[in-house]
């Protein structure tokens, strides 16, 4: 009797600047590659980071030290690294500093712009135990937010394979 299941394994990371430092971060990507050949899914934040603009070609500041590099590398820059932003602000913040990190990419890492999985929001979350509205966005909307913002420009143009969003298990 043989296998007609294959099994795909991925890592996954809430990697957000307000939880870490960058330098932490950094150095957990470089750990998680030099230990195994699993790509890993970044579902963090980009927060702090410049949201508009017409392109970052300098290394915007983002909250707690870090920089547009220290995002990217995290979510793309480091080779087994996939980005899969938490878009859950309703007024598109989340997603114009996704492309505006992409936009970064496009000009500073040798791979370009970011290749969005998908986008990750929380409203299931928000609608168990409560959160402010503001941070209360379907999955369809985080999907169109992160999909309009990065074809808005054609240094960031690129398609959103899903959506997906978090609730809590009872």
């Amino acid at each position: 009797m043989g296998f007609n299941v294959q099994l795909f394994l991925r890592g996954a990371n809430d990697i957000e600047p307000e939880w870490s430092s960058a330098s932490s971060a950094r150095s957990w990507a470089g750990g998680y590659s030099s230990n195994s050949s699993v790509p890993y899914y970044d579902y963090g934040t980009a927060g702090g980071c410049p949201w508009s603009g017409t392109g970052s070609t300098t290394d915007g500041l983002c909250n707690n030290g870090w920089h547009q590099s220290d995002v990217a590398y995290v979510s793309w820059g480091n080779a087994l690294a996939y980005p899969l932003p938490e878009i859950y602000l309703t007024d598109w913040v989340t997603a114009w500093q996704w492309q505006q990190i992409s936009v970064y990419a496009y000009y500073h890492i040798s791979w370009g712009r970011l290749r969005f999985v998908g986008s990750f929001t929380q409203y299931q979350a928000c609608q168990q135990y409560g959160c402010d509205p503001i941070a209360a966005n379907h999955a369809a909307d985080g999907w169109i937010q992160l999909h309009s913002a990065l074809n808005s420009d054609s240094k960031t143009a690129a398609g959103v394979s899903f959506a997906t969003d978090i609730r809590w298990d009872p």
